[in-house]
C-alpha cells in the first residue's frame, strides 16, 4: 500500500516537473519572440530619435534608464532573473534589433540627434543610395563601416565589451560585417548642396548673435540622418536644423558637417566650405553706400593684407572674399591674371603659372568702391620655366609644359596643333625667388629659318603669332619653333624650344584651290577609266600631283600619266555604285574636296554633246557647229568625230582606227573645201608678219579640197579640246561623256595661236 502510494507520488512529481519544464521552455521561447520591449520613450515628451544613441551619449539620468529594457543600453547583468541565469544550451547570439552607433561615430557626433522625419529614422524605410548623386569624393579618406563598428577584442567575453570578447564589437560592427564594401565618403561644396543647404554666408554683421538654419534637400531626406556638427572657430559641437552662435569680435569661422547613411550602409559626410562671419562691434555708424572688402586665406583663415605676396607650392590657391555695401553682403569681382574667376564667397584660383600671379578683388564702382590686389607666388620647390597656350585646338588640347630639370635646358619638345586658324596665343613664365630669374625674350622661327621674329617679354602678357601653314615634307623641316630665352636662379642665361606643327582644319571660300576634273561622270561604261586633274592655289600658282589625293572605293589611286589635259588617274570600278573622293591641298594646307558617286555599267546610255569643227584662225566660219546632238554612249571622241564629219560630207585621213589609242587625225577632205579664199585665206598682214617673226613661212595650199597637217606652216594641224581643255592625247583613247563640249580647231603654231600649247 505504502509502496503504491510512493509510486503514485513519484509519478505525480515527475509529471509536475515535466510540465514545469515545458512551461519554462515555452516562457523562454515566447520571450525570444518579443519584437520590442516596453519603451518609456513613447511618452509625449520623449524624443524618438534618442532610441538610436548609446547611453554614454544620452543627456538624461542613467538611474531612470536602468529599469528600461533597451537593446541599446548595457546594464552589466543587473536585474537578471533566476530563469535567465539557469544553464541553457549555447546558442548563436542574435543580432540586436536597435544596434548602437559605432564608437567612432559617438566620438565625432557626441550629441543627441535632432528630431528627424520618421521615414529617415525608421530602419525599415527604403533609402536611396548616394552613388548616383556624388560627383566627386576622396577615396583616400574612405573607411569601411565595419572598421567603425568596433573590433570586439581578442579574449572571451560578451560581444561589444571593451578589450575582450570574440564578438563583433559594439553596435554596428556586426551589421557592417555583412556589408564589407561599405565605406565613408566625403562630399564637399558645391556637391553638399544636393543633400542640404545652410543660411550661413560670408558676411560682416554688427550683432554678436548669429542665427542660422540647415535644410535637407529632397535627396537628403531620402537618406538616413546620423548627425549634424558645427565647427565654430575650430571647436566642434552638435547642431540642429535651427541654431545660433555668439560671435567673437572680428572674423569668425563656421562650417557644417552632416552625416548620412545610404541603403548600402555607406556613411556620407557632407561638408560645407569654411564661412567667414565678421562681427564688427565698432560704434561708428555704417555708411550704407560704402563698399568694404576682406580677403582671407581659405587654408589658414588669415586676413590677407593688400599688396601682400603669398607663396604656394602647388598651382592653386583658395581665398574667401567678404564684400559688403553698408551692412549688406554684395558679390565681389575677382580676377586672376586679368581673367575673371567665378565663385560664391569662396574662390579657387586654379592653374597658377610659375612665379608671380596677380589677384585683383573689387566691389562696387565710384568713389565709395573698394579694391585690393595681391601676389600669389607659385614656387614648385625649384627653378622652373612654364610655357602654356592660352587657347585650345579643335580637340580641346592645350599645351601645358613645366620644365624643372636643368638638364633639359637647351632642348626642344614637339607638339601638333590642329585648328581652324593659324593664330596661336601663348605665354611663358618662370619662378621668382632670388631676384635673378627672368624671361628675356621670345624668338619665333618658321619654315627652317625662312622667317624669324623676336618678341620682347612684356611683364607676362600674352603673345599672339601666326603659325606656319606650310605642310611638312621629307625634304624640308617646316613648322614653327618658339624659343624662350631666360635667366635661371643663379642668373645663368638658358633657353628652351617648343616646336609646333600646325594642321589646318578649315579653308575659307576665298582661299580654296581652283580645281578642274576631266573625264568624271555619274555613269561610266568602261573600267578602268581615266580622269585628269588640273588645279591652282588661291594665288594662281599651278599645283601638281604632290597636292592631289584620289581615293576610289577606299583605296588611294596612284598617278597614271601626265598629259597636257592634266594629271591622269586610272579608276578601277566595280559593277554598280563606286565612291570616288578627290582632295586637292595646296602648300599652305588650304583644301578643296569633292565626293563623287559613280555608277559603272556596260549598258551604254545615249550622250548629249556639243560639237564644233572650225578653222577660225584663218578667218573662216565653222563648218560644223552642233548643240545638243545625241550620240551613242561608249564611243571614243574619234568615233563620234568621224561619224559627224561623214554626216556633213567630209572624209578623213587618220593613222589608226577611231577606237585605237594610236589614232591621229591628219586631215579632213571635202570637194572645194578651201576654194575661193585666196592664197592667204583670211589672214591679215599683221598676223602674217607675226608668224614670220616666229619663224613660220605662210605658203599656199597644194590641195584646195583638204586641210591638215603642215599644210600652211610647219606648225599647222588639227587640235581637239574637251570642255575647254586640250586633251593632249589620241582621240581614240577618250570616251565621250554626257554633256561634253568637243571642239576640233585648226592651228598654224602648234596651238599657241588658239590658246593651246601643244608643243
Amino acid at each position: 500500500m505504502q509502496k503504491t502510494v510512493r509510486n503514485k507520488l513519484i509519478r505525480a512529481l515527475v509529471s509536475a516537473g515535466i510540465l514545469l519544464g515545458i512551461g519554462l521552455l515555452v516562457f523562454l521561447m515566447l520571450r525570444k519572440t518579443w519584437t520590442t520591449p516596453d519603451n518609456p520613450m513613447e511618452e509625449a515628451d520623449a524624443n524618438a530619435s534618442e532610441m538610436y544613441v548609446v547611453s554614454d551619449n544620452l543627456a538624461v539620468d542613467e538611474t531612470i534608464l536602468s529599469d528600461i529594457e533597451n537593446a541599446n543600453i548595457d546594464n552589466a547583468g543587473e536585474g537578471e532573473t533566476e530563469e535567465e541565469t539557469e544553464e541553457e544550451p549555447e546558442e548563436e547570439p542574435e543580432p540586436e534589433e536597435n544596434p548602437e552607433t559605432p564608437p567612432e561615430e559617438q566620438e565625432e557626433t557626441d550629441s543627441v540627434l535632432p528630431q528627424v522625419d520618421e521615414t529617415l529614422a525608421d530602419p525599415s524605410s527604403s533609402f536611396v543610395t548616394l552613388r548616383n548623386l556624388i560627383t566627386q569624393h576622396d577615396p583616400t579618406k574612405a573607411e569601411t563601416v565595419a572598421e567603425e563598428g568596433g573590433d570586439g577584442g581578442e579574449g572571451e567575453g560578451e560581444s561589444g565589451d571593451e578589450g575582450e570578447g570574440e564578438g563583433p564589437g559594439e553596435g554596428g560592427g556586426e551589421k557592417a560585417q555583412s556589408h564589407g564594401d561599405a565605406r565613408t565618403i566625403d562630399l564637399y561644396e558645391p556637391d553638399t548642396s544636393v543633400l542640404f543647404t545652410t543660411s550661413i554666408t560670408n558676411c560682416v554683421v554688427t550683432d554678436p548673435d548669429y542665427p542660422f538654419t540647415i535644410t535637407l534637400t529632397e535627396q537628403g531626406k531620402k537618406l538616413e540622418l546620423i548627425s549634424m556638427t558645427l565647427d565654430f572657430n575650430g571647436h566642434k559641437r552638435p547642431t540642429d536644423f535651427s541654431d545660433a552662435v555668439t560671435l567673437n569680435e572680428g572674423p569668425n569661422t563656421l562650417a557644417v558637417t552632416v552625416r548620412f547613411r545610404d541603403e548600402d550602409f555607406n556613411l556620407i559626410d557632407a561638408h560645407t566650405d569654411v564661412y567667414i562671419v565678421e562681427y564688427d562691434a565698432g560704434e561708428a555708424p555704417v555708411d550704407p553706400d560704402q563698399y568694404r572688402l576682406v580677403v582671407y586665406n581659405a587654408e589658414t583663415n588669415e586676413i590677407l593684407t593688400p599688396g601682400q605676396t603669398v607663396e604656394t607650392p602647388v598651382n592653386s590657391f583658395k581665398v574667401i572674399v567678404v564684400a559688403t555695401k553698408g551692412d549688406r553682403s554684395v558679390n565681389p569681382y575677382v580676377k586672376l591674371n586679368n581673367a575673371r574667376v567665378a565663385g560664391n564667397g569662396t574662390y579657387n584660383l586654379t592653374d597658377l603659372h610659375t612665379g608671380n600671379n596677380t589677384l585683383a578683388v573689387s566691389a562696387g564702382t565710384g568713389p565709395k568702391s573698394a579694391s585690393q590686389s595681391f601676389i600669389i607666388n607659385y614656387y614648385p620647390g625649384t627653378f622652373a620655366i612654364d610655357f602654356r597656350s592660352k587657347t585650345a585646338d579643335i580637340h580641346g588640347n592645350v599645351i601645358r609644359s613645366l620644365i624643372t630639370d636643368p638638364r633639359m635646358f637647351g632642348n626642344e619638345e614637339n607638339h601638333v596643333w590642329e585648328a581652324e586658324s593659324e593664330d596661336f596665343t601663348f605665354n611663358a613664365s618662370c619662378t621668382q625667388r632670388t631676384g635673378l630669374e627672368k624671361i628675356e625674350k621670345f624668338v619665333v622661327v618658321k619654315d627652317n629659318g625662312m622667317s624669324q621674329a623676336e618678341y620682347r617679354y612684356d611683364d607676362g602678357r600674352d603673345v599672339t603669332i601666326k603659325l606656319s601653314g606650310y605642310k611638312q615634307d621629307t625634304n624640308t623641316r617646316l613648322g614653327t619653333q618658339i624659343i624662350v630665352f631666360f635667366s635661371d636662379s643663379e642668373g645663368v642665361q638658358q633657353h628652351y624650344s617648343w616646336s609646333i606643327t600646325f594642321v589646318r582644319k578649315y579653308t575659307p571660300a576665298n582661299r580654296m584651290p581652283n580645281v578642274h576634273v576631266a573625264g568624271m561622270g555619274s555613269v561610266i561604261n568602261e573600267s578602268p577609266h581615266e580622269i585628269w586633274i588640273t588645279a591652282a592655289d588661291w594665288r594662281g600658282n599651278e599645283l601638281t600631283s604632290h597636292n592631289f589625293t584620289v581615293i576610289c572605293n577606299g583605296t588611294e589611286v596612284e598617278l597614271w600619266e601626265i598629259l597636257p589635259i592634266g594629271y591622269g588617274y586610272m579608276l578601277y570600278l566595280y559593277d554598280g555604285r563606286n565612291d570616288v573622293t578627290i582632295i586637292v591641298r595646296d602648300s599652305e594646307q588650304y583644301e578643296w574636296r569633292q565626293d563623287y558617286v559613280v555608277t559603272y555599267t556596260e549598258e551604254t546610255q545615249p550622250c548629249v554633246i556639243n560639237l564644233k569643227v572650225q578653222a577660225d584662225i584663218l578667218g573662216l566660219d565653222p563648218w560644223i557647229d552642233e548643240k545638243g546632238v545625241e550620240v551613242a554612249g561608249g564611243q571614243t571622241i574619234a568615233q563620234v568625230m568621224e561619224d559627224r564629219l561623214k554626216v556633213y560630207g567630209f572624209t578623213s585621213a587618220a593613222t589608226a582606227a577611231p577606237d585605237d589609242r594610236d589614232y591621229f587625225l591628219a586631215r579632213i577632205k571635202k570637194e572645194g573645201l578651201m576654194a575661193g579664199y585666196g592664197e592667204t585665206f583670211g589672214l591679215t598682214e599683221e598676223q602674217i608678219e607675226k608668224y614670220e617673226d616666229q619663224g613660220y613661212e605662210i605658203r599656199p595650199l597644194a590641195d584646195l579640197n583638204s586641210l591638215g597637217n603642215q599644210d600652211i606652216t610647219t606648225g599647222s594641224g588639227w587640235l581637239v579640246t574637251r570642255n575647254g581643255e586640250f586633251i593632249g592625247r589620241s582621240m581614240g583613247s577618250i570616251k565621250v561623256q554626257n554633256g561634253d563640249r568637243i571642239e576640233m580647231r585648226y592651228t598654224l603654231n602648234v596651238g599657241r595661236d588658239i590658246g593651246v600649247d601643244a608643243s
